[in-house]
């Protein structure tokens, strides 16, 4: 019987955790843009950006990629436009600025 008594208050308690996001105020996300190979001729291969990031001693907590549009003319138009994203500990942004990545808001 005394356990309906706690069971409302736990669950309030994990909920607005939950909506917090607890463990996360320590982190900030940063972006890079990048574009390459041309469209008819040749692939892109984009780098990995916790590889890249960890690489520089950042501490990579989550990655994201959002395509970018592209036109399609041959020879002239990249073949790839992504903008990457990462969420790190905000002690490594300036690790992240030296790295190209600047500030951002959360992706989509």
């Amino acid at each position: 019987m005394m356990w309906r008594f706690l069971l409302l208050p736990l669950t309030l308690l994990l909920l607005s955790a939950c909506a917090t996001g607890v463990g996360d105020s320590a982190d900030v996300w940063v972006a890079k843009e990048y574009s390459g190979g041309r469209q008819c001729e040749e692939d892109f291969a984009p780098p990995d950006t916790r590889e890249l990031l960890e690489g520089k001693g950042i501490r990579v907590r989550e990655t994201a990629t959002e395509p970018m549009p592209v036109c399609m003319a041959c020879g002239i138009c990249p073949a790839y436009a992504a903008r990457h994203f990462a969420r790190i500990h905000q002690d490594d942004a300036d690790k992240a600025k030296e790295a190209d990545f600047s500030p951002a808001e959360p992706p989509q």
